[in-house]
């Protein structure tokens, strides 16, 4: 007979310790001044707590930015502090509302179409034209923490890549076109290293192989696994890489990761 692991019941929200606590106090009706028996005074002599998990709904607010205008007396001079930064300029959404609007597109898989409505229940109409536009400018808020990401990766000693073909709306042709998502991994773990894995995308219109060459011109690691065409990549020396035919020899000389010749799903 086989067994089977269960996972285990959540019967309990005491290991939710980063939740906040809300205390809701239960005093005994009609015994917290007196004893209903005798009439004598009660004294506490322990308690019972139970918790129970609830969520509290999210909410929109509006932040109202106020600032004086201050004239000078005697020159009649006027003085007022400059306007505060937006994440888009002269946008409404705040920089919690744009987090919460990419994190449901790309984390929960929401579509914004779907978002409109869900926030439309809120009592709030927010077209789904106005979220794409919220979309496209935020991706330049996120400029510095991509190229960060990449610094990190070109960094390691080791890194696996591949490319998927993605759909790409052509306007005006009415049909999609083909691009490309040259995915980049930095994960040693396997091989017990405590740098953090990492993760870095980037686009391209083709599978041309200059793209590739561009971004990975700064690495100076020993190999890089890539699972397309070694003629994408420019030959190195301290750059070796390997096509889906050549990786039975890098298993064999102990690829990070793999187990039993098997292949993970970053070709190594």
């Amino acid at each position: 007979m086989q067994l089977v692991e269960l996972a285990p019941c959540v019967s309990s929200a005491a290991h939710l310790r980063h939740a906040l606590r809300e205390a809701a106090r239960h005093d005994a009706a009609g015994h917290a001044c007196g004893c209903s028996a005798c009439g004598g005074l009660l004294r506490q002599i322990g308690q019972d707590v139970s918790e129970q998990l609830e969520y509290v709904p999210s909410r929109f607010k509006v932040v109202r930015h106020v600032r004086p205008k201050l004239a000078c007396m005697a020159c009649e001079s006027i003085f007022q502090v400059a306007a505060p930064n937006r994440p888009i300029a002269r946008g409404i959404a705040g920089p919690g509302l744009l987090a919460h609007v990419l994190v449901a597109k790309y984390c929960d898989h929401q579509p914004l179409y779907r978002q409109s409505r869900i926030y439309a229940r809120e009592g709030v109409s927010i077209e789904r034209a106005t979220m794409a536009g919220w979309v496209g400018q935020s991706e330049k808020l996120l400029d510095p923490l991509v190229a960060a990401l990449g610094r990190y990766m070109l960094a390691g000693a080791k890194l696996r890549a591949d490319d998927t073909p993605v759909a790409v709306l052509s306007p005006g042709r009415g049909k999609t076109e083909t691009g490309r998502l040259w995915v980049y991994v930095r994960d040693d773990r396997a091989s017990a290293s405590a740098d953090a894995p990492a993760a870095w995308l980037r686009y391209s219109p083709d599978r041309k192989g200059e793209h590739p060459q561009a971004h990975l011109k700064n690495f100076k690691g020993e190999a890089a696994c890539v699972s397309t065409r070694l003629s994408d990549f420019d030959a190195s020396p301290l750059l070796r890489h390997f096509t889906a035919q050549s990786r039975a020899n890098f298993f064999a000389q102990g690829c990070p990761g793999s187990r039993q010749g098997r292949t993970n799903r970053w070709g190594c």
